[in-house]
């Protein structure tokens, strides 16, 4: 494998956008920042539509 990666260029290009990936996600797995949640009323609102638009079984 590592010979084709020394002869293939996309290949190796295809490598270092995995590791690139792979860095990002671990970075950003790490980074302590707090994703912002839907307000309760919004939430409350989705519920109900959710609740009231539910498929009836067939009779």
């Amino acid at each position: 494998m590592k010979l084709h990666l020394l002869m293939c260029r996309d290949c190796r290009r295809y490598a270092r956008q995995l590791a690139w990936m792979q860095q990002a996600l671990t970075l950003a797995r790490s980074a302590d920042v707090a994703t912002p949640g839907l307000p309760a009323a919004a939430r409350a609102r989705i519920r109900n539509r959710l609740r009231n638009e539910r498929p009836r079984p067939p009779v």
